[in-house]
């Protein structure tokens, strides 16, 4: 009886806990992203050097390179991360700037010694809802993290 009703009680749980997971490891992405963001522009400024973040779509990895680095497969040496960071399978990016195509390979986020950025947003979800809504701010590189529960029901 007792194995019975535990068994129930994990059955109805199993899927809030992936939902759960699945949440988690959205937010963990969102914010590891957000700070490799931080990082690129934290290195343009220190390194007076122009530094991109890199979203390779092929991979489905993210890295900080240099306008030299076509992809993440030579990540820039300074990067604290160390490593491309790649993305769950589950999950997808949407990068919204003007210059960028979908067809495009590797995205390039640009950062320069001065503090700028180009003005770009991230949307992080999974396959149905944008969960996550990133924006770098052109003027001065400043990256902005917030939940995008307003923005899953207007498309």
């Amino acid at each position: 009886m007792v194995a019975l009703t535990l068994g129930l009680l994990v059955g109805l749980a199993a899927p809030r806990l992936r939902q759960s997971w699945v949440s988690f490891q959205t937010e963990r992405t969102a914010f590891n992203i957000a700070q490799s963001l931080r990082a690129a522009r934290t290195l343009a400024v220190t390194e007076s050097q122009p530094v991109d973040w890199l979203w390779d779509q092929a991979s489905r990895q993210f890295c900080l390179g240099s306008p030299e680095i076509a992809d993440c497969a030579h990540p820039n040496r300074s990067d604290r991360f160390g490593r491309p960071h790649e993305l769950e399978p589950f999950l997808q990016l949407t990068i919204t700037r003007e210059d960028v195509w979908e067809s495009e390979p590797v995205v390039r986020i640009s950062f320069w010694p001065n503090g700028t950025s180009q003005a770009t947003t991230i949307l992080v979800g999974d396959q149905t809802h944008a969960r996550y809504h990133l924006t770098v701010e052109s003027a001065t590189g400043q990256v902005a993290v917030r939940k995008a529960a307003a923005l899953i029901d207007s498309g």
